[in-house]
């Protein structure tokens, strides 16, 4: 099939929806089919991950001018118009954003190209926790029902999106649930000890770790005072932040207030090429949530492939979506919020590092066998070609 992806993201930028819109064009092409990605102008030279054998095009990015990103979809747009009117294009697959709904609209009614719409999160949910202009959040709720209303296929990443959909009047006969993927070639086990010292850490310590963005939602200041009262008890307690994001001033704040800015490291935005050492210096992985929209929609994060593809053991907050891997030997489950069940599960599987060492060989195998980009794209791809004209 001859498919144009569209994504919103800086393709230089390592960020999880550039990382994933890359892997994911040059995996179905990989597969045998004739890919385009397009995307706006980034602001880097090139993509933050290799592409090839997908052919990345890219498009005016007018948020360089001070316009919202959402607004680059109307920019995309007409070259995808040109495209389809010049017979290149069977599939048309877009991450779900603002204005993404007017692909289905111009071309799902006269053509037979497929659109495909992909859905990683609740827009309404995201405005609401960030608290920054709440008063969108029923609009926004809108234009995502309508962007998966006029899809020809709809995937979402988590159960409770798809149940969000339904509930809007979507078609769930159209909707599939197909989680997140890891870059299981990049992303490896690797020793603990170089990894450290390549961040100048203590190879006596004991690290907890976060990959991601430091967003409302992660459940970081949840963490926190968790990590007060285990270093408390051990003063070879250290945190490690890696990422960057609008929660970071004050998470700073937080640990200086509770007096452990010597025990929390920030390493910053981490070069997708650098994760898998970053990742390697992680005693215990963590995944937490904030009690919220998240905890009730569920989550599919890439941090969590990753985590796995690298081979750690993870702490996690038992959330829906992440829930169904309770039993699996590489994941323990505190509820969310609760800083004594954190706490007591950090101690016991920290306190056995042989026990972490085979959490972490599980972590690796179910990854190759469940989050490799091959496995994701062959299930995405396992549904097409659908009917294109089918009611809403």
């Amino acid at each position: 099939m001859r498919q144009v992806l569209i994504s919103l993201a800086d393709l230089s930028a390592s960020i999880g929806e550039a990382v994933t819109s890359i892997r994911l064009a040059r995996t179905f092409a990989e597969l045998g089919h004739e890919v385009t990605l397009l995307a706006p102008a980034p602001a880097g030279s090139r993509p933050v991950v290799a592409a090839r054998p997908a052919r990345v095009r890219h498009s005016l990015n007018v948020a360089r001018w001070g316009l919202p990103n959402s607004l680059n979809t109307l920019v995309q747009l007409w070259i995808v118009l040109r495209m389809v009117l010049a017979g290149e294009v069977d599939v048309i697959y877009v991450r779900s954003a603002s204005l993404t709904f007017l692909y289905g609209l111009l071309f799902r009614g006269w053509t037979r190209v497929l659109v495909v719409s992909e859905h990683h999160g609740w827009l309404a949910a995201e405005r609401r926790i960030s608290g920054r202009y709440a008063w969108l959040a029923p609009l926004e709720r809108w234009l995502q029902l309508l962007d998966a209303r006029f899809a020809s296929r709809v995937r979402t990443v988590v159960p409770g999106i798809r149940q969000h959909l339904t509930a809007g009047g979507v078609n769930a006969e159209r909707v599939v649930v197909i989680g997140n993927a890891a870059d299981t070639e990049a992303i490896r086990p690797l020793p603990r000890n170089p990894a450290l010292a390549k961040f100048g850490l203590d190879p006596d310590g004991v690290y907890l770790g976060f990959l991601g963005s430091l967003t409302p939602w992660q459940g970081l200041d949840d963490v926190l005072p968790a990590v007060a009262q285990l270093a408390a008890r051990d003063p070879r307690i250290r945190l490690l932040l890696c990422g960057e994001g609008p929660c970071r001033a004050t998470l700073t704040a937080q640990a200086q207030a509770l007096g452990i800015a010597d025990r929390v490291v920030w390493l910053g935005r981490v070069a997708h090429d650098q994760v898998a050492r970053v990742l390697a210096c992680f005693d215990l992985a963590l995944l937490p949530t904030h009690v919220g929209a998240y905890a009730e929609i569920g989550r599919s994060p890439l941090k969590l492939r990753e985590y796995a593809a690298a081979g750690r053991a993870v702490l996690a907050a038992e959330i829906d979506a992440i829930d169904s891997l309770v039993g699996q030997p590489w994941i323990e489950f505190y509820r969310p919020g609760d800083l004594e069940g954190f706490c007591a599960t950090a101690t016991r599987l920290l306190t056995d590092r042989a026990a972490l060492e085979r959490a972490g060989r599980a972590a690796r195998d179910y990854a190759e066998s469940h989050y490799a980009w091959p496995v994701i794209a062959r299930s995405i791809l396992a549904g097409l070609p659908l009917p294109a004209r089918v009611g809403p």
